[in-house]
């Protein structure tokens, strides 16, 4: 576990409130921007480790060992009524293994078809869909497993073009050679795929990382879930009139928002009224103390 404090080039109090004066930590959820004030900043933890919270509230992720100090752990995406980061994670995992089950009934039912001299009775055009339709599909938003998803797309056509000639072959009464060409893609094509549906799991998992934001109010600390971590600077603008078309859940944890020019492009960053986000922490207290009770039992 890597622990990175955190040190602000800015002002030392509080009294700024939210102003282009303040430094703030920019960071991720399920594509949105949230900023923090440094005065509320303690440390970012990497792939936090973490013991479950009983009965305690679906976005309480459980509590996290911060300093010899048991403190809550938000889960960002479900505060917000979204699926958390590991859920997605398995979702994706899940999704992957279907694949990887469709494409081995459609290989045996070519194998069937090949050794009894039978006519493919399949969807010989791509079944599993294209890599950028599973992108789009599961909303992945990661380079990298977008990227080894990229790796499917060779092999994926190079199998349906194998099938459509072996279907083509035995139309023409030569299983002989159709036997030959479906042995050939067995050691081949239909192997690399499996090799890229099998090491899926394993690449994700150590692909996709999450983040522990710990912050502190006057009465208490915790800890936030990030997706990534962006940028810790200043915003060229402050609004802090909300729009009324944020959602109620939102506005209640939202103070402002901040405007930063990136490149060409503007981001929109929504501020953490930090002292509403932790409003549940004073009922969490007993949680926290019993469940850490128990796991000294």
């Amino acid at each position: 576990m890597i622990n990175m404090s955190i040190k602000s080039s800015g002002h030392t109090n509080r009294e700024l409130g939210h102003s282009v004066q303040v430094d703030y930590l920019i960071f991720s959820s399920n594509k949105l921007l949230f900023a923090i004030p440094y005065y509320h900043l303690l440390q970012i933890i990497d792939s936090p480790e973490h013991t479950q919270i009983p009965n305690s509230k679906e976005y309480i992720r459980g509590f996290l060992n911060f300093m010899g100090e048991a403190i809550p752990l938000y889960d960002m995406r479900k505060k917000i009524g979204h699926i958390s980061l590991p859920d997605e994670i398995n979702q994706l995992i899940k999704f992957i293994q279907q694949q990887k089950q469709e494409h081995q009934s459609w290989v045996k039912k070519i194998k069937h078809a090949v050794y009894n001299n039978e006519e493919l009775n399949i969807e010989i055009e791509d079944t599993l869909g294209s890599f950028d339709q599973w992108s789009y599909d599961l909303n992945i938003d990661n380079n990298a497993v977008s990227n080894y998803l990229s790796h499917f797309e060779k092999p994926q056509k190079s199998v349906h073009t194998i099938a459509a000639t072996i279907d083509e072959l035995i139309k023409k009464n030569n299983q002989k050679e159709a036997i030959s060409l479906f042995k050939e893609a067995d050691e081949k094509e239909f192997r690399e795929l499996l090799e890229l549906f099998d090491g899926f799991e394993d690449f994700v998992r150590g692909s996709i990382f999450e983040y522990a934001i710990v912050i502190e109010n006057a009465q208490h600390k915790a800890a936030i879930t990030a997706d990534e971590l962006k940028y810790f600077e200043k915003f060229d603008e402050v609004v802090l009139e909300l729009p009324f078309t944020m959602e109620a859940d939102e506005l209640s944890i939202v103070d402002a928002i901040g405007r930063k020019k990136v490149g060409e492009h503007i981001h929109e960053v929504l501020i953490l009224n930090i002292d509403e986000f932790m409003k549940d922490n004073h009922h969490l207290d007993i949680l926290v103390n019993h469940a850490t009770e128990i796991t000294k039992s």
